[in-house]
């Protein structure tokens, strides 16, 4: 979509502005919440993933949240 490519971007930018490497992972739950859910798990249970960034679509956000505070607490 092109929201996503224009977050895609955005990231790619700040990691040449920035003196720290990182490895990025991307992935389109498509605003699905059902793929959402899946790759936020996959995400939140691979070691050294320490940021997540979306997702970006209101159905897909509704059905992470409630991994995600679980996962930050």
């Amino acid at each position: 979509s092109s929201w996503g490519e224009s977050i895609k971007r955005g990231v790619e930018i700040a990691i040449t502005e920035t003196k720290h490497p990182f490895v990025v992972s991307y992935a389109d739950d498509g605003c699905l919440a059902d793929r959402a859910d899946a790759i936020a798990h996959q995400f939140f249970t691979q070691k050294g993933i320490r940021y997540v960034f979306g997702p970006g679509c209101a159905q897909s956000l509704i059905a992470v949240a409630p991994k995600a505070k679980r996962v930050a607490a």
